[in-house]
């Protein structure tokens, strides 16, 4: 009889063991409709996107509020997991790996609608009395990645935190252009009454990836396979295009 009862109790505990799933940390700031809080609830296009692979794939989630080089910090040193709406760069691939692109990448210099200026080129800005502002560790590929190392384009830079800091500074003239996503500028230049804004030049146009710590998954090596094998199926059965028409969006 005792034998009996430790073989149930056994099954029973191995199944809570595996019923268990991993906790999996991810950072996020206000960028919306990619990435906000609506009533105290975290949503937005990367977040449903993400929360969704995530528990298909076995995991639960753990949202973080951090600003964006506080995450690439906290990826480094393992103690973040995952962080959205990531670009590839070379200094990033020290410490992080990718996921499958999962949604477009697009970012813009924006500036004032009232601005009639005509932009074929960031290069036409070196030299010129300008600020342009800029989330701190933001990466883009291309023809401005290319620019930093020139000490005539790097001096028009100003870096701040937040995105809506840019906005502000850029309709009270303290700066005369941002770079940053031309949806997310939009969306908050609606949300929050003043100057139109408008692009003045298209940046950036390519594929957005989650971007995982490779100490996560050294302790977890299975991780990017269920992550993309989840995304795969989200874009097939429809989940993702479904998740952009919630925000009003298309992909």
């Amino acid at each position: 009889m005792l034998r009996w009862i430790v073989l149930v109790w056994g099954l029973w505990g191995g199944v809570t063991v595996h019923a268990a799933a991993r906790m999996v940390s991810v950072g996020w700031d206000d960028y919306p409709p990619y990435q906000m809080a609506t009533a105290g609830e975290q949503q937005g296009i990367d977040m449903d996107i993400v929360r969704s692979a995530l528990e298909r794939a076995g995991y639960q989630v753990n949202f973080i509020k951090l600003p964006w080089s506080r995450q690439l910090l906290m990826l480094k040193n393992g103690s973040l997991a995952l962080s959205m709406s990531a670009s590839k760069s070379e200094d990033r691939a020290h410490y992080a790996v990718w996921s499958n692109v999962y949604r477009p990448e697009r970012a813009a210099l924006i500036g004032l609608h009232s601005n009639t200026a005509m932009i074929t080129s960031l290069k036409e800005l070196r030299g010129q009395n300008i600020k342009i502002g800029l989330i701190r560790d933001s990466s883009y590929p291309g023809e401005y990645e290319s620019l930093l190392v020139d000490p005539q384009f790097r001096q028009l830079l100003e870096f701040t935190t937040l995105n809506l800091q840019n906005l502000a500074k850029l309709r009270r003239g303290r700066i005369n252009y941002l770079i940053d996503d031309p949806v997310t500028t939009q969306y908050q230049a609606k949300m929050n009454p003043g100057p139109d804004v408008r692009v003045m030049l298209e940046i950036v146009n390519e594929g957005s990836h989650f971007m995982v710590s490779k100490k996560f998954v050294a302790s977890e090596p299975a991780f990017i396979g269920r992550l993309n094998d989840s995304l795969d199926t989200l874009k097939r059965d429809g989940t993702i295009k479904l998740i952009f028409s919630k925000y009003g969006e298309s992909n």
